[in-house]
């Protein structure tokens, strides 16, 4: 609040974070070729010396953490005129191996927010800068790989921002970065991934057959996966590499495309959704090399559209649409290929949905482009007359008739209502009623006995696709009522 006091301040507070820090003044670190062994210890004998017994007080670990993470804050935040970069990489980063998570973390960030505001080091060529810059990148990426706290593994990555991209897509840095995508924690792997997406545009030549190959070590863990939580995570980390270099997937289009087409029919909301996001990036990436799979793509978005049951998903499909109609130019085309898509997304819009699926829809209408109205009224009535009487799958009458059973008999519409029950259980769209509908049939079983036998062919492979999507906390549940049909 005072400016002409601000210069004077702001050096003589560096000058007591010196002390602080290294237990030296700030001009004895000007002198840049000299060696500064102990800094650490040197700082612990200037506070003992100064603050505790000056005071008399207890020499204290916590409170000592206390002061030198203050002090640490301080400095990411202080303006001079003068370069902090030398100071930094020879006291602020020795902090990095302290015993306080805290201590460390701030060690860590207050480095990095320095060099990256300090342009002149951050892009000279000459070899001081280069040696510094390098120096301390290895402190950080190693830190980054071994500090047992995850939200210091997990900030550090965040701030190696686009400043460090020189050195960091270096052969010995990028291989160490590379490490972090075999982290137990996956927030951790999919920063690392962002991270190694930007870098490849730095140095293709030594980061894309890398990636290249987690792309294939990827496409195997979703092939055989079969937990929902590990799919999600890799269709999340291949959605990543699809949207960074088009030279990264090239040589796999086919692959990565069979495989997400395959999980985005998944009985799981979270794995189609991923699904969809990852051929939406994909799509983006490829451009006109998606066009081979637009057919049997909008066919799924469709059928995801007339999903009532997840609106989720059905926004998910909204998205991608909209990014496979401005990649590959497919515009008005889709409205007259599929004649119902149009009254599909006019219905979303009268009918009951958030304000976000709303302005989707409408984004993706805007996108497809305006077309004749006559024209789609004429396709309209062609497809609507084209349309056959879906036929009854079950042929539950014949069945019944065959077994000499009548309209007249009372266990006949008791078993057609378990025949249409079974279907639900069978459609994934109606998975939030199928405990319901399980509880529906078993009093039904019950009250017939043994005359429902006929339908078990029906009930029980109904029965277990439910239980193969079904959460872990009802899968009990489901094995009682089988056991009870049985």
């Amino acid at each position: 609040n005072i400016p002409s006091l601000e210069h004077t301040i702001n050096k003589k507070l560096l000058w007591l974070l010196s002390y602080y820090l290294s237990g030296q003044s700030f001009d004895h670190f000007e002198k840049k070729n000299e060696s500064h062994p102990s800094i650490t210890s040197n700082a612990q004998n200037w506070r003992n010396k100064y603050i505790f017994n000056k005071n008399d007080e207890p020499k204290d670990k916590v409170k000592d953490a206390q002061i030198i993470a203050q002090a640490l804050r301080m400095m990411k935040n202080i303006k001079v005129e003068c370069s902090l970069a030398y100071f930094a990489r020879v006291v602020i980063i020795s902090y990095c191996e302290h015993d306080n998570a805290i201590v460390r973390k701030l060690s860590i960030l207050t480095t990095c927010d320095i060099f990256s505001k300090d342009h002149k080091i951050s892009s000279a060529d000459d070899k001081f800068s280069l040696d510094s810059v390098n120096e301390v990148l290895t402190k950080i990426i190693i830190t980054a790989l071994t500090d047992p706290v995850v939200d210091i593994r997990l900030e550090i990555l965040k701030h190696l921002n686009s400043t460090f991209d020189s050195q960091l897509a270096q052969p010995d840095n990028a291989r160490l970065l590379f490490a972090s995508l075999k982290d137990e924690v996956f927030t951790i792997q999919k920063e690392a991934m962002l991270l190694l997406g930007r870098l490849s545009l730095v140095n293709p030549a030594y980061i894309v057959p890398l990636l290249r190959k987690t792309v294939l070590e990827l496409t195997t863990e979703l092939k055989y996966a079969t937990w929902p939580r590990k799919k999600e995570e890799s269709l999340i980390l291949i959605k990543i590499l699809c949207s960074f270099n088009k030279t990264i997937v090239e040589p796999y289009i086919h692959l990565l495309m069979s495989l997400l087409l395959e999980n985005a029919k998944d009985n799981s909301s979270i794995v189609g959704c991923s699904a969809l996001e990852a051929i939406a990036e994909l799509s983006e990436t490829i451009e006109d090399d998606m066009t081979v799979y637009l057919d049997e793509l909008i066919k799924l978005i469709i059928l995801i559209l007339k999903d009532k049951a997840n609106n989720y998903k059905k926004q998910v499909a909204l998205k991608t649409l909209s990014k496979l109609a401005s990649s590959t130019c497919y515009v008005i085309s889709p409205l007259l290929d599929y004649g119902d898509l149009l009254g599909l997304l006019l219905g979303i819009l009268k009918g009951d949905t958030s304000k976000q699926m709303s302005i989707d829809t409408l984004k993706l209408i805007g996108t497809l482009g305006a077309l004749d109205p006559y024209k789609h009224r004429e396709i309209s009535i062609t497809t609507s007359s084209t349309k056959e009487t879906p036929e009854d799958s079950s042929n539950i009458d014949i069945d019944l008739l065959i077994s000499g059973m009548s309209p007249s008999d009372e266990n006949y519409y008791p078993l057609v209502v378990i025949d249409i029950l079974s279907r639900i259980m069978s459609d994934s769209t109606y998975s939030p009623h199928h405990t319901a509908v399980v509880q529906c049939i078993m009093h039904i079983v019950q009250d017939m006995g043994k005359q429902s036998s006929i339908l078990l062919d029906k009930m029980v492979p109904s029965l277990l696709s439910v239980m193969r999507s079904c959460p872990p906390s009802i899968l009990e549940f489901y094995f009682q009522q089988l056991g009870t049909v049985i």
